[in-house]
């Protein structure tokens, strides 16, 4: 019983970490926003936690989503207009 448990925490600690890994080696190397999407939604829910938890602290993944609100923001201005 003890060692089904110790398989069960060191697959799920791997698929945390593979989560954790993506994320870092993706910004390392740069990533789009597309990107992101793309491979968030291509993982299981404990290497999205781990993915997130990595990108929800990375300034350059906020700075692409501001300027793709401030573009979103001015292409609706100016089909209103």
């Amino acid at each position: 019983m003890k060692w089904i448990l110790i398989v069960v925490v060191v697959i799920l600690g791997g698929m945390f970490a593979n989560g954790f890994y993506t994320a870092y080696s993706q910004l390392n190397r740069g990533v789009s926003l597309l990107e992101i999407a793309f491979t968030y939604n291509s993982m299981n829910p404990i290497s999205q936690y781990g993915y997130t938890l990595v990108l929800r602290s990375s300034p350059e993944v906020k700075q692409a989503a501001g300027r793709m609100n401030d573009s979103f923001d001015a292409l609706k201005n100016a089909s209103s207009q």
